[in-house]
């Protein structure tokens, strides 16, 4: 199995995931208005924030969907295997009967390796946007006790 197949498939799984979850793109485009948090003024970063927020709400409920589906991936992998390797019998043994069980559950230890891609992909990109907005609440902060000060 060839690692470099498996991202591929699990990118091209992700395309659809994003085209299907229009969110990652609205996220992904407040993102970019606030990159340089410390030119962008009070109102735009509290909106983005706001927007951030509720469309990390929503994928909230998505993104343990994926971590379940791998989850899921592996457990039908490993009962796959067994079942492969119970199926084989005593004409193998062994180191010879463990490969033969692998090589017949090949599709599935690939399929579990994209989903867990997909899976760990979606949550350090959650995770990502979290910390994106404690930036801007962080700068938010720093921006009123600027402006009480001043007053």
């Amino acid at each position: 199995m060839n690692p470099t197949n498996v991202i591929e498939e699990g990118n091209a799984r992700l395309k659809e995931i994003f085209a299907k979850h229009r969110e990652f793109e609205l996220i992904e485009e407040k993102i970019r208005l606030t990159e340089d948090v410390t030119s962008v003024d009070v109102e735009t970063i509290s909106a983005c924030t706001s927007m951030i927020t509720a469309y990390l709400s929503y994928l909230s409920g998505i993104i343990p969907k994926y971590t379940a589906l791998a989850n899921s991936h592996y457990i039908y992998r490993k009962f796959s295997l067994m079942w492969e390797w119970n199926k084989l019998g005593d004409g193998f043994t062994g180191k010879k009967k463990d490969n033969e069980a692998l090589e017949r559950t090949e599709q599935e230890h690939k399929d579990e390796l994209i989903m867990r891609y997909i899976a760990d992909y979606l949550k350090n990109k959650y995770e990502s946007y979290e910390r994106h907005v404690s930036i801007l609440q962080s700068r938010l902060g720093i921006l009123r006790n600027q402006m009480f000060r001043n007053e």
